[in-house]
């Protein structure tokens, strides 16, 4: 059965049972705080980086391999994690994954003495991490018809950034009290709790290939299993070509996420917590973008524009603005400036998140969790060479505008890229059509 044209909604098609509109709101909630947690246990490194670095004499570079060694775990699970979710489901596998992540925070203070088990330690956590992204999508694809998918997909991810907003002034905070090692206990007994939460409250989805109603008997073990997506949709190119873009905008996003604070104390000269707060700033425009992006994209599909259209659409305007951003505030003449510019950057870039991430529905529904993990694998290779890159430019230049010139660079092609090679369709066999044929 051939895919519905481009410019169908596809509401009529619905490729597996959806929640009822009363209970999608815990799902959001849940989701929100498994990012927020996620996000917290990945930056709290960098927002402790400044006593890090004093306390052990570490160089810049030695602290980014750190950094690296726990996106390298993430792009590492990103496959698995999307085979395992589209095939099994995502409620007990992400409940798992969370414990296990917490205990790897809980493991990383008393291995800094020892490089090589820190690493280890920091490379699992960030694999156990690799479930998050993959698993938000599918149970959000599962959940939701196509015209609200931007929106729910928007409200989850703004937890990757309440997440930081709330940590940044806090952990600051809390370092100038208690050692910094506390700040990764607390961390891991936060993901803790959520685990307990999350197996107690989530909604009774049905897995992947169970026909039964939602809330039916064994929907939350995700006994049901799903016919696994074949690998081969990898390799097609509007995989590839959202892949590249997912590199591209890695690079960038993780650079500044690993030495933002960093940079204020360095550039500027910023106190430890006046650093927390300021950090703090662009991530107050990237929450409204996480929810104003997918609005936006979904308004533009219940208008009739296709819906790989208006995710596109967002995605392309969100990645080139923000490389503008990014050049002025590389190139600010003052920390005011460059504030004001990095959270204009913030706003625009988080208007491409909702929508990016809600491609893979569009692609094929039933394999929006490995062609997520596709994109989020490559984003975190990104990620695996920028921190060190950007370490390794602030040390041999003494400055921080060659590194942040950099992000803008990748950002650039990663907008070119979705906008010119990248094809927003279903895949043959693979549309909301084909998955009821």
């Amino acid at each position: 059965m051939r895919a519905p044209p481009e410019g169908a909604r596809g509401d009529a098609a619905p490729f597996a049972p959806r929640l009822d509109s009363g209970e999608r709101p815990r799902l959001l909630s849940l989701l929100f705080g498994m990012n927020l947690i996620n996000y917290v246990d990945r930056v709290n490194v960098t927002i402790v980086a400044p006593v890090i670095l004093a306390d052990l004499g570490w160089d810049k570079a030695k602290l980014g391999s750190v950094m690296s060694a726990t996106l390298l775990g993430y792009a590492a699970g990103q496959i698995p994690a999307g085979l395992l979710i589209d095939r099994f489901g995502g409620v007990v596998i992400l409940a798992a994954m969370c414990a296990a992540w917490s205990i790897a925070t809980a493991l990383t203070p008393p291995l800094f003495g020892w490089m090589a088990a820190l690493l280890a330690v920091r490379f699992l956590l960030g694999f156990f991490e690799s479930v998050n992204n993959p698993g938000q999508t599918s149970l959000n694809t599962r959940a939701f018809p196509p015209s609200e998918l931007a929106r729910a997909q928007g409200l989850c991810f703004a937890g990757t950034q309440v997440g930081p907003l709330i940590a940044s002034p806090l952990i600051a905070w809390l370092v100038t009290l208690y050692p910094w090692s506390y700040v990764f206990y607390g961390c891991a007994a936060l993901g803790l709790v959520w685990v307990v939460a999350w197996l107690a409250l989530v909604p009774r989805l049905p897995a992947p290939g169970d026909g039964a109603p939602p809330g039916g008997p064994g929907a939350l073990a995700g006994a049901a299993r799903a016919t696994p997506p074949p690998l081969a949709i990898l390799t097609a190119p509007p995989v590839l070509a959202l892949a590249l873009a997912g590199l591209l905008w890695g690079y960038a996003m993780w650079l500044f996420v690993a030495w933002f604070p960093t940079y204020l104390s360095d550039a500027w000269g910023l106190s430890l917590q006046s650093m927390g707060w300021v950090n703090a700033i662009p991530t107050l425009g990237g929450i409204a973008a996480l929810i104003g992006g997918g609005w936006i994209s979904d308004r533009l599909v219940q208008r009739g524009v296709a819906e790989g259209r208006a995710r596109k659409l967002l995605a392309v305007a969100g990645l080139g603005g923000s490389s503008a951003c990014m050049v002025a505030a590389a190139l600010a003449p003052t920390g005011v400036a460059a504030v004001a510019f990095f959270t204009l950057n913030g706003f625009v870039q988080g208007l491409a998140v909702a929508p990016l991430f809600s491609l893979p529905a569009v692609l094929a529904p039933r394999a929006a969790a490995t062609i997520a993990a596709a994109a989020n694998f490559c984003m975190a290779l990104g990620g695996v060479v920028s921190p060190y890159v950007a370490g390794l430019l602030r040390d041999r230049t003494g400055e921080w505008s060659i590194a942040f010139l950099t992000a803008a660079a990748a950002l650039l092609l990663a907008s070119v890229v979705l906008g010119l090679v990248f094809r927003a369709e279903p895949l043959p066999g693979h549309g909301r059509d084909a998955e009821v044929a």
